[in-house]
């Protein structure tokens, strides 16, 4: 919406005035808990540990595989090819207005889905991850219906 109303470099700008507002709400956090730097033996044994224990939880690693699937299709089609078309085919208006849609198709969903008891969730949400995949999959078919 920023975009269409006040342009993309003020949009650009605006996201990066939030990147320094996080900023300036992290800085208030502690910097050590527990241990002082001076007994910690070093990043690279930190990244070390941390990395063993990763492997060590399967579910962990196989979700975080399908999600990297999940956003190499999903940033390529949605963040780069799709506002090119769009705004190719029907302008730079319409193309705010589809991200916009569907920014806050995404926001309603995550007030519904705050209020849905789900007992599995993580299937669910890979459920839910594959069936995202299925529009861009009819949008790649090239359907004439569709043009």
């Amino acid at each position: 919406m920023l975009v269409v109303t006040v342009g993309s470099g003020a949009a650009i700008a605006w996201d990066a005035a939030s990147f320094f507002i996080a900023a300036a709400c992290l800085v208030q956090l502690p910097l050590t808990v527990g241990a002082s730097a001076s007994q910690r033996p070093g990043i690279l044994a930190d990244i070390h540990e941390d990395w063993t224990q990763f492997r060590q939880i399967p579910w962990v690693w196989t979700v975080t595989v399908a999600f990297c699937v999940v956003n190499l299709v999903q940033t390529g089609t949605w963040q780069i090819l799709g506002p090119a078309l769009t705004q190719q085919l029907s302008g730079a208006q319409t193309s705010g207005f589809v991200l916009s849609t569907r920014g806050v198709g995404l926001l309603l969903m995550g007030a519904m889905m705050y209020r849905l008891v789900v007992w599995h969730l993580l299937p669910l949400g890979l459920l839910m991850g594959a069936i995202g995949a299925l529009p861009l999959i009819v949008l790649g078919a090239h359907q004439p219906h569709l043009g």
